[in-house]
């Protein structure tokens, strides 16, 4: 496959890609250098690509995989403020939306109460409650047993609920914490797609 051809293929994946980073890793600048390698290792890992899973789903394992060994790699470090050059201001949003602050503030929230979580139990929620993923799919995706994805998830959700710092969370992030005790997977879906 030539360059050309790799990138038509991956483009319409990166900007969801990018977006699964930035939630699992807290930072625009830390997606970016992830997005970097996942489509290197998508690259290298190309020609294996048996098509037992759907493109989707094989490179949200490889960027899941990116992003764990990121967060593996790195110190605790403190989370991203409001302003914060660490906070970015998302290329997926309009800024001529009437409602650019509220989605900004509802990606920050999102992002702060997801830094709450271990990774591997991020990485749960987020690919099982975020992106709709099967317990299966999550499984596949983290390498784990459908029952390590249940537990993982069931533990962040309760983590996520009992959130140690609600002062930190707007009212979208409340109103994700609500869906998600109440298992309101279209509203978490709906938040996390403003974000």
């Amino acid at each position: 496959m030539t360059e050309a051809a790799f990138r038509a293929l991956m483009e319409p994946h990166r900007g969801p890609l990018h977006g699964h980073c930035r939630r699992m890793l807290g930072s625009d600048h830390d997606a970016e250098d992830a997005m970097q390698e996942v489509m290197l290792r998508a690259w290298r890992a190309l020609p294996s690509f048996e098509g037992r899973c759907s493109l989707r789903s094989w490179l949200y394992r490889i960027a899941t995989n990116t992003c764990l060994t990121a967060l593996d790699k790195r110190p605790a470090r403190a989370l991203p403020l409001e302003g914060d050059e660490e906070w970015p201001l998302d290329a997926e949003l309009n800024p001529t939306a009437a409602g650019y602050e509220q989605q900004e503030a509802a990606a920050h929230a999102l992002t702060v109460t997801l830094q709450h979580l271990p990774a591997k139990q991020r990485a749960a929620l987020i690919l099982r409650d975020v992106l709709g993923f099967r317990a299966s799919e999550a499984a596949s995706t983290l390498g784990t047993s459908v029952a390590s994805v249940n537990s993982a998830l069931q533990r962040a959700r309760g983590i996520v609920v009992d959130c140690p710092e609600p002062e930190q969370l707007d009212d979208a992030a409340e109103g994700f914490v609500r869906a998600l005790a109440r298992g309101d997977v279209d509203t978490m879906i709906g938040i996390a797609a403003a974000y």
